[in-house]
């Protein structure tokens, strides 16, 4: 039985920035800006419908994230680039990415505080974001789901954020 304090517990997610985008968008940009892109349908609408399917899976974690913020980490396909960082809500946007007849709507999330990491830097986290058989593009990232965890993400994002390495999120202006 869920209780109140289960509705308001944080939680940590993983978020594969790889949607198709316009020509000329660069998704290494918007990635190191603290934007977790996450399309399905290319307009404002979300479905919770199944949540079996990646679409449900992914839109229900954001549902989530707006409602109790939390820590999260989000990267490329090929992890070239790799943003920590802690969301406070809401924290859904809808960027309009392209330009004349490409452009379009997108469903995003953005971090309230982020900062790049490197990968090198931070192997426990390379490990509990590199397992993602079987994952929506944005999953929470749960203990024991995913080898080192949770710990791996806000660990991260603690240090570069000691180091002052950490910066505020301004806007999307691409």
């Amino acid at each position: 039985m869920k209780t109140d304090s289960d509705k308001k517990e944080k939680i940590v997610v993983n978020n594969r920035n790889n949607p198709s985008v316009p020509d000329g968008v660069n998704k290494n940009e918007i990635t190191s800006r603290g934007v977790g892109l996450i399309d399905f349908t290319g307009d404002e609408s979300f479905s919770f419908d199944n949540e079996s399917q990646a679409e449900g899976r992914s839109f229900s974690t954001l549902a989530k994230l707006s409602t109790r913020g939390g820590y999260g980490v989000i990267h490329t396909k090929g992890f070239e680039t790799v943003v920590v960082g802690r969301i406070t809500p809401p924290c859904v946007m809808f960027p309009r990415l392209g330009e004349g007849e490409d452009a379009r709507s997108y469903k995003a999330f953005a971090f309230t505080e982020y900062a790049e990491v490197d990968l090198d830097r931070f192997p426990e986290l390379h490990a509990a974001i590199s397992n993602r058989t079987h994952m929506p593009t944005l999953h929470q990232v749960k203990k024991g789901s995913e080898n080192p965890g949770p710990e791996a993400v806000v660990s991260a994002f603690t240090e570069l954020e000691m180091e002052g390495r950490v910066e505020f999120f301004r806007g999307l202006d691409i």
